[in-house]
């Protein structure tokens, strides 16, 4: 009736016959506030109470944006930790107005990436939180908040990379002290797993379900280049290349130079889990992702790349040279990126 797509692209018929859905839960979990809001509406002002009327469209909206100013606000908390006032104001503003979060946090907020931009800033303050004052409330909280994560998206669980390693430094005895804590601290360990592990069997027991099978390969015959990630065409293409459509990161990658120099503490955590995230991002064989402003799924880490462009923000404005061919670019770059937008 809605016609969402031209063609059923949401499930695939099962060999025993039910219809299997294509995408995973995690998404339906995260809706849930903004869907409840649109059924509750849709009764009252006579709308069809069938999921896609326009109270449950209006509603998810309207959620969407809700998290995705929640996001902005956990983030600037974290990010004012390390980081002054100006150069996390800065930050924010540009992840706001100069990259594809404009598309993807405010207008079209109804897809994965605005949910995990805010996932990703939870896990980070929940991270700090855990390592200032290790608590069974805040391991629960990243138990939760990963559980979640990989539900949406199941590639996301390398995010426990981030809570594992956040604060190591590149030596022995550093990496020594994290095993020792983590000995110490197993009681709250095993807490955050099991949290993790039970949100992240829903999807498990809906396959189970529909298909009679634990596991389910729901996207066919789409996999991944693991050999031959598709590093220029997601970087530089005319279709979605990352740095043609959000130039304005092009200063997140050279600030991990400035991170490494001021927060050696926190490179190394941010740096590999990036490359990580980003070697598998490039590595899916539909590495335009659809219809997508730029690379889209590259928004949900902006909270991780956030360190390395506040850290460059901070080394920019040092100097009333740098600070103005800085000022230059961000500001072409916000121009450019609402011309494009629109």
């Amino acid at each position: 009736k809605y016609r969402p797509t031209p063609n059923n692209v949401q499930s695939f018929t099962h060999a025993n016959g039910n219809q299997v859905l294509k995408y995973s839960s995690g998404l339906s979990v995260l809706m849930l506030p903004g869907f409840v809001a649109g059924h509750t509406t849709a009764g009252i002002l006579g709308y069809e109470q069938d999921g896609f009327s326009r109270p449950y469209q209006f509603g998810i909206f309207l959620w969407g944006l809700i998290v995705s100013l929640i996001g902005l606000f956990i983030l600037r908390s974290v990010l004012l930790r390390y980081f002054s006032d100006t150069a996390t104001g800065i930050t924010i503003l540009a992840i706001c107005f100069a990259t594809n979060f404009t598309e993807y946090g405010f207008i079209t907020n109804a897809m994965t990436h605005n949910f995990l931009f805010t996932m990703y800033a939870l896990l980070l303050w929940l991270t700090v939180r855990f390592y200032e004052r290790p608590s069974f409330g805040t391991a629960a909280g990243i138990g939760l908040t990963a559980g979640l994560m990989a539900l949406t998206r199941p590639t996301e669980i390398v995010a426990v990379l981030i809570p594992l390693t956040y604060g190591i430094v590149a030596n022995f005895r550093s990496v020594a002290d994290r095993i020792m804590l983590v000995a110490r601290q197993y009681e709250k360990m095993t807490v955050a797993t099991v949290i993790a592990g039970t949100v992240g069997s829903i999807q498990l027991i809906y396959w189970k379900y529909v298909s009679g099978s634990w596991f389910v390969y729901s996207y066919e015959d789409q996999g991944f280049s693991w050999l031959r990630p598709h590093v220029y065409d997601c970087l530089f293409s005319g279709r979605a290349g990352w740095l043609v459509y959000t130039p304005v990161m092009v200063l997140s990658l050279i600030g991990f130079y400035h991170l490494y120099k001021k927060h050696k503490n926190l490179f190394p955590a941010i740096f590999f889990f990036s490359i990580l995230f980003l070697y598998i991002t490039f590595a899916w064989d539909i590495w335009w992702y659809g219809g997508s402003v730029s690379q889209r799924a590259l928004v949900q880490i902006y909270p991780v790349l956030a360190f390395p462009f506040a850290a460059f923000t901070e080394a920019a404005l040092a100097t009333r040279a740098r600070s103005v061919v800085f000022a230059v670019f961000g500001l072409f770059c916000v121009y450019y990126n609402l011309w494009m937008t629109h």
